[in-house]
């Protein structure tokens, strides 16, 4: 192995290091990691997984059948509900203006309570009222990824960044996408487009590392991860 490959890798790992010492679920879901994705809508969080399994477009449900079976019972529902402050805040919230952010923070409360479906609910009642909502769009981009439809969080990711130009999370976002649709070089673009929008996200940029590495540019990625790690420690001294 060159020195240069070595020293790309080495980059590689201390960023892969230092996200397990200092991860929080939500922060944690914004970079590529292989392994059985999970659906996190804490705040813009993003991420990049390994190829899911692919499903025929003629068997796609509207939502997957377990989390219907489980989470759609009236009395489960009700439990969480009058259990979670959070939730039952949002709820509240929702019911006095159902604004776009009413509806992704009713979202939020329900994946972080596991109820999937119910999030993607809100998701979709939200974006009945407001199809321009950059926030919603990703999210639900997110949802449909995470659950192993990257064709149809696709156009939801193209939606989001159509209204939200703007948008390094976004941006993050659709190239999560592509990624999982084995489209690698269009996923590197979406990356570089973040950090261009955003230069101190640090998840675009580890995104932007884990790609170029694996598309073979080597010499390149050194550059990236090295501006990787940078972003890194300056959120570690912002936070501190």
């Amino acid at each position: 192995m060159s020195s240069s490959l070595r020293l790309a890798w080495c980059v590689i790992l201390l960023l892969a290091t230092a996200a397990c010492a200092a991860r929080s679920p939500s922060f944690a879901a914004r970079f590529i990691t292989e392994g059985t994705p999970s659906v996190n809508l804490g705040g813009i969080e993003t991420a990049v997984y390994g190829q899911p399994p692919r499903r025929p477009h003629a068997v796609m449900p509207p939502v997957p059948a377990i989390d219907m079976a489980v989470s759609r019972s009236s009395s489960n529902l009700g439990s969480l509900e009058a259990s979670s402050p959070e939730l039952h805040g949002a709820l509240a919230a929702l019911a006095v203006r159902p604004t776009p952010a009413a509806y992704l923070a009713v979202a939020q409360a329900y994946s972080a309570a596991g109820v999937r479906d119910r999030a993607f609910d809100y998701l979709t009642e939200g974006l009945r009222g407001d199809k321009t909502d950059v926030a919603l769009h990703d999210a639900l981009a997110r949802v449909w990824r995470d659950w192993g439809f990257p064709d149809r969080a696709l156009s939801v990711a193209h939606a989001a960044v159509y209204y939200g130009p703007q948008s390094p999370e976004a941006r993050n976002t659709l190239g999560t996408v592509l990624w999982n649709l084995g489209q690698r070089g269009e996923a590197r673009a979406a990356f570089a487009d973040a950090v261009a929008l955003d230069a101190s996200a640090e998840y675009a940029w580890r995104n932007l590392c884990t790609a170029t590495l694996t598309l073979g540019r080597t010499i390149e990625a050194i550059a990236v991860c090295r501006r990787a790690s940078a972003a890194r420690i300056t959120r570690k001294e912002s936070h501190r």
